[in-house]
């Protein structure tokens, strides 16, 4: 049996498609907006399976936010912008850390993500590298892909 699992690292750096900085609050929030999240077809003209079923809940999300911390880009109100140089940075910072293999380009692709989990229904992802790893003194422990999202 296999099993593997992703890791998360939030970077201390500004938001990856606009200058918003990238914080949590405990405030109570300025303003709230109120979506209800629905799937649309891939390049293929498929719907996503899991993307279907969470629609067909008929859940409403309401998202709490600060005027100096949100932006239009991410409330899918504008196109975003070039990525956040620092981001992409680090990212092959800790590609070259991990031995991997650098793309030659780096290319956002939109994922499907209508959880209530991102205000615009889907979520930017990059991959940066692939095949990486990690020496420890129990063994190697593989790193398939090493991606940059939102």
């Amino acid at each position: 049996m296999k099993i593997g699992f992703e890791i998360h690292q939030q970077l201390d750096t500004s938001k990856l498609f606009c200058s918003s900085p990238s914080i949590l609050r405990e405030e109570d929030e300025e303003f709230r907006i109120m979506r209800r999240l629905r799937p649309s077809q891939s390049e293929l003209g498929a719907i996503d399976e899991a993307a279907m079923k969470e629609f067909l809940k008929g859940k409403n999300f309401i998202y709490k936010g600060y005027n100096d911390s949100i932006c239009l880009v991410e409330l899918d109100e504008e196109p975003p912008r070039g990525p956040n140089s620092e981001a992409v940075d680090i990212s092959l910072t800790i590609a070259s850390m991990l031995k991997a293999e650098i793309v030659d380009e780096i290319h956002f692709m939109r994922k499907v993500v209508i959880d209530g989990s991102n205000t615009g229904g889907f979520q930017r992802t990059a991959i940066i590298a692939f095949d990486g790893y990690l020496e420890t003194k129990e063994g190697r422990i593989r790193i398939p892909t090493i991606c940059l999202e939102e």
